[in-house]
């Protein structure tokens, strides 16, 4: 029982750093535009593209997908964490 706390434990910490690895990660994502991209808008399936702080072409599409891809992960990772935590709670 006592080696089943600890590796429960360790799961706690480690999906704990790595859910928030993936948020810091999905928070600074950005995905830089092709040049072959006008930039016109993002009606009738043109492109969004927008400028960047530091003057670069930003596609916005492309940056949601990829910020959502990592908030999933990191929501998976922090619900093996909650869970790993409760059946720790629920342990004599």
């Amino acid at each position: 029982m006592a080696e089943l706390k600890i590796a429960l434990t360790f799961l706690v910490g480690l999906s704990a750093l790595a859910s928030a690895f993936m948020w810091i990660k999905s928070a600074r994502a950005k995905v830089l535009a092709d040049d072959s991209t006008a930039g016109v808008g993002a009606l009738m399936g043109g492109y969004l593209i927008i400028q960047g702080l530091k003057g670069e072409r930003i596609d916005m599409h492309e940056t949601f997908t990829q910020q959502s891809r990592w908030n999933a992960y990191a929501a998976y990772s922090a619900a093996v964490c909650a869970l790993a935590q409760a059946i720790l709670s629920l342990m004599p």
